[in-house]
């Protein structure tokens, strides 16, 4: 026989009314059984200590602020590293420098461990110069927060709770408006955690004390007393730096003290704590206290267990979605009808989404074997290879040189291209190759070329086949230009592990148009009708991306009238050394 399940929110409603009869019996026996422990004098100088401490921990959390502010200024080592980026133009000197600076910020956070996020915010752009922390959304919610004091050019918000952190942990930030080398205007904003915790030590009689911060105009900014709100003006007059102040308000005695920076740190207990009580009730207050506490445990264990370990499954079933797992398993069953209905809906789409993924990889793979297949099976490598080495033979027979050699390096590039001579490849391996194919193009068309070539053991680490002959083929069948000259350059950047090459024409450029067109994925197709002119760099950058797991980079330079510039960043597999040798052509 199937079990009936009860539902959720029958059992809500049970709770809430036992809640309610336990509160209003806590509400009864807590106020006919209150105490006092200890006299005006002695609560007083407790609260002082406690208070002098809180402001010390204050002023260092600004002080840290402060210099975190002052190295992201246009002055500061961080600033420094900004400037750098942003007058950059080149890709690549943008990708360099956009790195150093995410480095230079990481070392700002791990210099300060109570430093918990720092970043630059362009305010017209609305965004983050450059995104740092994977998991946090930053926006211009930090200048909500409320203004503790202000210092020069330098706004300081008190205790509140992080706006970039999902558990509200409580912070002290501050930001500041800098303009930059170029123009730029960007906020620096920084948070560090709030450490300050009343030690046991300091309050041995277990005082609740209520923690509350004022600006220079004594409008509370943070409080943790029921009566007093942020907003509210608690101190009409002001008091000197570096003194205290006691007042009595809404039946709370608050000890308010002056920072030296201006502000005003506060500490509160209620009158009732002055007077004297029955010691004789103490034991019945501390046995009520402890029965209402058993209770309230005992409903918050029972709660967690009826809807706590259904929710903390839910989202683990969740969170494994969001990270990729959609193994198929058992979820057992919790007993509630509406989570195990939506628990079982999980499962669904967890199905749904493993189908349309092994679809999609499917037609995708279908997608790219056909349009590879079209590039490189459109002979009949067998028949053309022996057809070549006939001509090759007969070319020698009759002393026929330059046909000779001609054919030898259509030969030697067409069996590299096919894999005949194995499916590995180097860069310097596609190099040799791609002068091959320039030396037979110059025997069709009238150009000069200028390869630049580093030598290095960076030219022996393997690498993507094909890669330099189709931006090769576009640069002369596009980009000769007047000039009728393209150039090649291989280089190696051994303080950043980088291989950089550029294929360069001097023809008439590209619009933005086209640029995009290019950038479009490996399966983008043109109109019918319209010459497909970038399949071949969309090919280079879909085996980039492949070979070097998204680690490799392919710019596209160009502008109408001035040339195309095709820049190829390569990961280098190793350290290796760099050398002067420049081999040229």
């Amino acid at each position: 026989m199937k079990k009936k399940k009860i539902s959720l929110r029958k059992i809500i409603l049970l709770l809430m009314i036992l809640g309610c009869l336990t509160s209003a019996v806590a509400i009864i026996l807590t106020s006919y059984s209150s105490l006092q422990l200890m006299n005006q004098n002695n609560i007083e100088d407790n609260m002082k200590m406690n208070l002098y401490q809180f402001t010390k921990e204050s002023d260092e959390a600004c002080y840290k602020l402060l210099r975190v502010l002052n190295q992201m200024s246009a002055d500061g080592m961080v600033g420094s590293a900004v400037d750098k980026y942003l007058t950059q133009e080149e890709h690549y000197d943008q990708y360099v420098n956009k790195k150093n600076l995410r480095a230079q910020l990481v070392s700002l956070n791990s210099s300060s461990p109570s430093l918990l996020i720092a970043f630059y915010y362009d305010p017209y752009r609305n965004r983050e110069l450059v995104p740092n922390y994977a998991n946090v959304k930053i926006s211009m919610e930090y200048k909500r927060a409320p203004v503790l004091f202000e210092a020069t050019v330098n706004t300081f918000q008190g205790i509140h709770g992080s706006v970039f952190y999902q558990n509200q942990m409580p912070v002290y930030s501050a930001y500041r408006r800098e303009r930059f080398g170029d123009g730029t205007l960007l906020d620096c904003y920084a948070e560090v955690k709030s450490e300050y915790e009343i030690s046991p030590a300091m309050n041995r009689q277990g005082y609740d004390y209520s923690i509350l911060q004022l600006n220079e105009n004594g409008v509370v900014t943070y409080s943790t007393n029921p009566k007093v709100i942020k907003g509210q003006k608690l101190l009409d007059t002001a008091i000197e730096k570096e003194t205290s102040k006691v007042i009595e308000k809404d039946g709370y005695r608050f000890l308010i003290y002056r920072s030296k920076l201006g502000y005003m740190n506060a500490l509160s207990l209620p009158k009732g704590t002055y007077t004297d009580e029955i010691y004789a009730w103490r034991f019945k207050t501390i046995l009520v206290v402890l029965i209402i506490f058993s209770l309230f445990m005992s409903f918050v264990l029972y709660l967690y267990h009826l809807i706590g370990k259904p929710i903390q499954e839910l989202g683990t079933q969740i969170e494994r979605i969001g990270q990729g797992s959609l193994q198929d398993e058992v979820i057992p069953e919790c007993g509630i009808a509406e989570f195990d209905q939506l628990l079982g809906d999980v499962e669904d789409m967890k199905q749904q989404i493993r189908e349309l993924i092994q679809r999609s990889r499917e037609q995708e793979k279908e997608a790219q074997q056909m349009e590879y297949e079209k590039l490189v099976y459109q002979i009949n490598p067998h028949f053309l290879l022996n057809v070549l080495n006939s001509i090759q033979w007969m070319a020698q027979m009759s002393h026929q040189k330059d046909i000779g050699e001609y054919t030898s390096a259509l030969k030697k590039l067409l069996s590299y291209n096919l894999g005949k001579e194995g499916r590995e490849t180097t860069l310097r391996k596609e190099i040799e190759m791609v002068k091959n194919y320039i030396f037979l193009q110059q025997k069709r068309y009238d150009f000069e070329v200028d390869i630049a070539v580093e030598e290095g053991e960076y030219l022996n680490v393997p690498t993507v086949r094909m890669m330099l002959q189709p931006l090769v083929e576009n640069a002369i069948r596009y980009g000769l230009g007047e000039e009728g000259k393209i150039a090649i350059q291989t280089f190696f950047d051994k303080k950043r592990n980088l291989v950089a090459v550029t294929i360069e024409d001097f023809g008439h450029g590209l619009s933005q148009k086209e640029i995009d067109e290019i950038n479009e994925p490996f399966g983008y197709r043109w109109n019918t009708g319209k010459e497909n002119r970038g399949i071949g760099i969309r090919y280079v950058k879909a085996m980039l991306s492949t070979f070097y797991q998204g680690n490799a980079d392919l710019f596209v330079n160009s502008k109408r009238g001035t040339g195309t510039k095709i820049t190829i960043i390569l990961p280098a597999a190793k350290e290796v050394d760099e050398h002067e040798c420049f081999d040229r052509r």
